[in-house]
């Protein structure tokens, strides 16, 4: 038997004592974690929620939950949304039904076509791209372990290079429950007819990557958006690194539900589980699907997409014999699915750019177009506030290690205050390419005449520590991590509504209902977001926003990496405060985030002998 399936079962029960002390509550939640250290293998029987009462007298809680482990299934988290909010004690919730199957010390990945027992894969470290086995560089600046190609994937790292990779058209595997010759007429609901949808989903770009939240940065054409939309300045992420959170794009989950968090982890392509995700909902309901640029997991089942092409890792790309800059045949492939996709059917179309991800464990790492070098050339780039020495050593002692990889990555980018203006510059004018092929994408939808029937989002992956706190990259769940743009032009939405702001929490988990119900498409009850457009589809002149109240806080999760390169963390992230657990090293932080919005004073150990007074 396996030596985490005797671990006894506990939960922590209702209580409305307010006498119970944050110390004895701090006790039981490290025993909680120390006792579930295993969930790096993946090992899972019993998920529980858990909503925490922890600090003094500060408007804040964090969600915990309880693992109990067995090598047979796995039960998701408890839906974030569904439950009754802070402020009713410790409570614990048991939800979902098994959706991993695991065998010893032993994780299979996605199953075959052929419904064989895939290849048991061992479980690493993972940091980044660099892990991905379908990514077409597998460097890294910390020589992170590398998986192997999946067995059943036959596209080889040459062919994706060249921009290969596209799906079979005719071939629908059972996951993939297709409706032939399907029209836009069966998706009409009280007479709406379905969107198309345009997702310019971008890479490592933090909230201020975006000019009209940074007027440094030079992104005019989805600044433009925002003028024809709504601009949410408090979107989030639930994890920030690029493979979990573009699984939680697909399946509108959180990470502790779907299950992806390393490579070989292909939970959502299983049978049962593939056919309530975002892409093969659309393609089931008769959607016209395409992808182009960064998919980050193994190939999609067949079926999914009409256009799949699979590309990134490297700045330059050979195709036709030619090096190209990513972005360029980003450009390209978008023009072509929209210029070659039939006009019978609603489509969908994701244009997955690489930019402004770095080339990790190269010398460049950010490696622009020739024409942009003028770009921020007699300019200097403003430094944060917090990229001082001072800040870096108030970090978290662990985060200050020489190995973990936000200071090492940092030395690589930011060490000097030139490397910082090299970097800095060649990552905005990444960012402006992005923009620029944006800005084609969208006058190639003015020119069909889809506009009044199509919706455009623009977000990213994850946010980037640029130099903040003396940290690069993702991973943590500081703001410059988690806080990620997000635009939306959406016909529904009245002209009163253009160039808005909206400030409530949107998160990751938000996208694939949005877009499904964009589709006319039943959200699957597995899927734990929201669909925003009740935010945007309502007039100024006095309307509700929605009729459910909207989130105040959410639960922020970052589990599968290495104790020393990527501790863990987990947070509960509201708008005035913001609680951090780090729970292999034992460490907790608290901001307040209205006084410290930049996080530079901990305030914790303040707070360490009293109960909390929930609002």
């Amino acid at each position: 038997m396996n030596r985490f399936a005797k671990q006894k079962s506990w939960s922590l029960q209702s209580t409305t004592n307010t006498s119970t002390s944050t110390s004895t509550i701090n006790n039981r939640t490290r025993r909680l974690f120390n006792n579930n250290n295993a969930r790096n293998h993946g090992y899972r029987n019993k998920l529980k929620y858990v909503a925490l009462v922890n600090i003094l007298l500060v408007s804040a809680a964090v969600y915990l939950f309880h693992v109990q482990s067995s090598p047979t299934s796995t039960v998701p988290l408890a839906d974030l949304e569904n439950l009754s909010g802070f402020g009713a004690g410790l409570g614990a919730v048991d939800v979902g039904n098994s959706v991993r199957r695991t065998n010893g010390d032993k994780t299979y990945a996605a199953v075959t076509d052929n419904n064989e027992t895939p290849s048991p894969v061992d479980k690493k470290d993972s940091s980044d791209d660099a892990n991905d086995p379908s990514s077409t560089s597998q460097t890294d600046a910390s020589n992170v372990e590398t998986e192997a190609e999946p067995p059943d994937n036959k596209e080889s790292v040459a062919d994706k290079k060249e921009g290969a990779g596209d799906a079979a058209k005719n071939k629908t595997p059972p996951s993939v429950d297709k409706k032939k010759g399907q029209d836009t007429a069966d998706l009409e609901k009280n007479g709406k007819k379905p969107l198309n949808i345009v997702l310019l989903y971008a890479d490592d770009w933090n909230f201020k990557t975006l000019g009209a939240l940074n007027p440094f940065v030079k992104t005019p054409h989805i600044d433009e958006m925002a003028k024809n939309g709504v601009l949410f300045t408090h979107n989030c992420v639930t994890t920030s690194i690029c493979m979990v959170s573009r699984a939680t794009l697909y399946t509108g989950q959180y990470a502790s539900r779907h299950k992806n968090y390393l490579p070989g982890d292909e939970v959502m392509y299983e049978e049962g589980v593939w056919n309530s995700t975002l892409f093969s909902l659309l393609a089931a309901n008769g959607y016209h699907n395409g992808m182009v640029g960064k998919w980050h997991h193994y190939d999609p089942p067949e079926g999914t997409f009409e256009t799949f092409k699979n590309y990134y890792a490297d700045h330059y790309i050979k195709r036709d014999g030619k090096e190209r800059h990513i972005t360029e045949l980003n450009e390209e492939d978008a023009i072509e699915f929209l210029d070659s996709r039939p006009d019978d059917k609603p489509f969908a179309l994701m244009v997955s750019f690489f930019a402004t991800h770095a080339e990790d464990g190269t010398v460049d790492q950010y490696r622009p177009q020739d024409r942009s070098k003028h770009l921020y050339a007699n300019e200097t780039v403003p430094i944060p506030r917090t990229a001082t020495e001072k800040h870096f050593k108030a970090m978290p002692h662990f985060l200050q290690n020489p190995e973990n990889y936000g200071r090492s990555r940092w030395e690589e980018r930011y060490s000097t205050p030139e490397l910082y203006q090299t970097m800095m510059k060649k990552t905005y004018r990444m960012a402006t390419e992005v923009d620029t092929a944006c800005g084609v994408i969208i006058e190639k939808l003015k020119e069909q005449k889809l506009l009044d029937s199509t919706i455009v989002i623009f977000t990213t992956d994850n946010g980037n520590l640029l130099g903040e706190h003396g940290l690069a990259e993702k991973w943590y769940p500081y703001e410059e991590s988690i806080r990620v743009p997000l635009v939306v032009m959406d016909p529904r939405m009245s002209k009163e509504i253009h160039n808005t702001r909206n400030d409530e929490f949107t998160l990751s988990i938000d996208l694939a209902p949005t877009l499904l119900q964009a589709a006319n498409i039943d959200v699957p009850e597995v899927m734990q977001g929201r669909d925003i457009a009740p935010l945007y589809t309502f007039s100024t002149e006095g309307e509700e926003k929605s009729k459910k109240p909207w989130r105040k806080e959410f639960y922020y999760e970052w589990f599968t990496g290495h104790k020393v390169h990527l501790p863990s963390s987990l947070a509960l992230v509201r708008k005035d405060w913001k609680y951090i657990l780090w729970p292999e090293y034992d460490t907790e932080e608290l901001f307040e985030l209205r006084a410290d919005p930049d996080e530079e004073r901990n305030i914790f150990k303040q707070h360490t002998a009293g109960i909390l007074i929930l609002s």
